[in-house]
């Protein structure tokens, strides 16, 4: 996510006195097993967009049609450990003053065009399995929050001509996140994530703006 979109939106929140910066630590490709392993930073507050890659491998190098809800669960469970190490690294370097936020993700337009040999409904539904386990990290660890985005740009963007702009419902916040996930499995982002993984540098200012609502801007304000 590039610095100016994320200052875009917190200046869109009167939050403009503030600047972020994040060229040094995003490490694209970077999964969370090596974070868990390597990362030893000292931080301060910390935007953890985070298990993407990992599923992303794990998609392609199995059939997800082909694996039980089991086996899949036994997989998002390894992911699941890995962050909770690299949230875990993160409260320990400075535990009075440090609130790590975790990112859900959007429906993804499909990796190059492809979902790996399965439709985007499932696709996207084991996306939202790996993001519950993000979801129960941020229930059971304090000062640790996590924003849901299932959907965020379908609503504003809609998904092609089959799925307008408003249509579906907007992701739910904390504490309930209902409804979760928000949006429509059925589709993918559209034009919202040209490469397929990537939102455009305006919907990652949409994805910003929807942390900063449901926490960033109080964090800041105090």
């Amino acid at each position: 996510m590039k610095g100016k979109n994320r200052d875009k939106a917190l200046a869109a929140h009167g939050l403009a006195r503030y600047e972020t910066e994040g060229a040094d630590t995003a490490l694209g490709g970077s999964r969370a097993d090596q974070w868990a392993a390597n990362h030893k930073e000292k931080l301060d507050k910390v935007h953890l967009c985070i298990g993407g890659n990992d599923f992303l491998r794990f998609a392609s190098t199995t059939g997800l049609s082909k694996l039980t809800a089991e086996q899949r669960q036994a997989q998002w469970v390894v992911i699941r450990k890995d962050i909770q190490a690299v949230v875990d690294d993160i409260l320990v370097q400075r535990p009075d003053h440090l609130d790590p936020a975790l990112m859900a993700k959007v429906y993804k337009t499909g990796f190059e065009g492809a979902f790996f040999g399965v439709s985007a409904k499932i696709f996207n539904a084991a996306l939202v399995e790996l993001g519950r386990e993000k979801l129960a990290i941020a229930k059971k660890t304090p000062r640790c929050f996590y924003a849901q985005n299932w959907g965020l740009l379908q609503h504003r963007y809609g998904a092609g001509e089959a799925l307008k702009p408003l249509a579906v419902r907007l992701p739910g916040g904390p504490p309930d996140h209902d409804p979760y996930p928000g949006g429509d499995l059925s589709f993918t982002s559209g034009a919202a994530m040209p490469d397929g993984v990537h939102p455009t540098p305006d919907g990652f200012q949409l994805i910003f703006e929807n942390a900063v609502r449901q926490f960033y801007g109080r964090w800041l304000r105090e």
